[in-house]
């Protein structure tokens, strides 16, 4: 896969640390981690924007959407893939909203992912593909 930047927002340290050995597994090595929005913040502040936030915009411990507002006002990200456990309905409606935003939403998958989730949603960036 191209060189895609990623950035993973996810509140607990041990599913953090088990997406981002699942990217690397799947050939993406620029992969910025945050357990926090202010964290994130930091992150995108420091290192600038990324191709794909991989994130639950429904998580109780962040304010998921106002970070997505902040990710598509400010083109900090080109993409999103939604990482949640809330039911389907509910997420379809967060996907219409985030892509009103103007982000787009590469797809959505149940937390915890598997790389067989996950990869098909990469694929779907447009700097995705394989290494020239």
């Amino acid at each position: 896969m191209r060189s895609l930047k990623v950035l993973l927002l996810e509140p607990h340290a041990y599913r953090l640390m088990n997406l981002h050995q699942m990217l690397n597994g799947l050939g993406i090595y620029d992969v910025r981690v945050a357990e926090t929005t202010l964290q994130a913040h930091g992150v995108l502040e420091r290192r600038g924007p990324v191709d794909i936030v991989i994130c639950d915009p429904l998580s109780p411990e962040h304010d998921g959407m106002g970070f997505v507002e902040h990710l598509a006002l400010h083109g900090l990200a080109s993409a999103l893939i939604v990482l949640s456990g809330a039911r389907r309905s509910v997420l379809q409606g967060v996907v219409e909203l985030i892509e009103l935003s103007g982000l787009r939403v590469l797809g959505s998958t149940p937390a915890p992912a598997s790389p067989s989730q996950l990869h098909p949603l990469l694929l779907q960036h447009p700097e995705a593909g394989p290494v020239a």
